[in-house]
């Protein structure tokens, strides 16, 4: 199947009014700063570590803006929602982290379920 690359691009602007594509760019923002506050806390600061997650999030929010619209192109939306939507919680997982990290009060349960989600993937691997 050929794709016309205005059909592309239409999908591609669509992109500008998706809340999950929103959400996404917004939590790695929040995921880079709250990051930043942690190694500033924990007198971690490291400017190589910094580089690397920066390209680390600006990797997966590029590699999604490709991949949605040839998602959507091929009538795939579910998973493309899915796709983002496992991104958006793993950052949300890691804000949660360093929120902790910075001595901000987090409530117990979601920590003990934040254990539990880390220990379950330890144990897969």
């Amino acid at each position: 199947m050929q794709i016309d690359n205005m059909l592309f691009w239409e999908q591609f602007m669509l992109l500008k009014s998706n809340a999950l594509i929103q959400a996404l760019i917004i939590i790695a923002i929040i995921d880079i700063l709250t990051g930043m506050g942690a190694g500033i806390r924990c007198k971690e600061l490291d400017s190589s570590k910094g580089i690397n997650g920066v390209i680390k999030h600006m990797s997966v929010v590029l590699m999604t803006i490709v991949a949605y619209p040839y998602m959507a192109i091929f009538g795939l939306n579910t998973y493309a929602n899915w796709f983002v939507g496992f991104y958006i919680a793993s950052y949300g997982i890691s804000v949660l982290e360093n929120a902790t990290k910075m001595g901000i009060p987090v409530p117990d349960f979601i920590i003990e379920h934040l254990a539990k989600f880390k220990n379950k993937g330890v144990e897969k691997s």
